[in-house]
């Protein structure tokens, strides 16, 4: 396995290192939406950080990382191309929504049929999910 030099080490850094070294300094308790259970906050962290596909002829990307402890402590991180002078409360809601996501997906493969497929090409499965989104 191939290591990395001084310069790389500078350049590229594990998003969890990054995240756990920082995260008590720089997070603040954000509550982000009312559930039924009460209001849904907790401590979140953002940083600017640049994303690069590694393909030669691609630029690097800007990116705000959101980063979201739970209640068992552990760090859950997202990527969004908002601008970066978007709120930390905008960031934690929209974040917070990823539930809301999921589980229109979980209903989605119960429900309408989103896992009832039987295409042989690309075009019939884009057809298929298109019409279940729809339902």
């Amino acid at each position: 396995m191939e290591t990395l030099s001084a310069l790389d080490q500078t350049l590229y850094q594990r998003v969890d290192k990054i995240c756990r070294d920082n995260f008590d300094k720089e997070s603040k308790e954000v509550s982000f939406r009312k559930g039924s259970k009460g209001t849904l906050s907790g401590r979140f962290s953002t940083r600017i950080v640049w994303t690069w596909d590694g393909r030669v002829d691609s630029l690097p990307r800007e990116r705000t990382m959101i980063v979201r402890e739970d209640g068992s402590g552990d760090l859950k991180y997202s990527l969004t191309n908002l601008p970066s002078e978007t709120g930390l409360k905008r960031l934690a809601y929209i974040q917070g929504q990823r539930y809301w996501i999921e589980h229109a997906f979980h209903e989605a493969k119960n429900e309408p049929g989103m896992a009832q497929y039987q295409v042989r090409m690309w075009q019939g499965w884009n057809h298929h999910m298109a019409l279940v989104c729809l339902a």
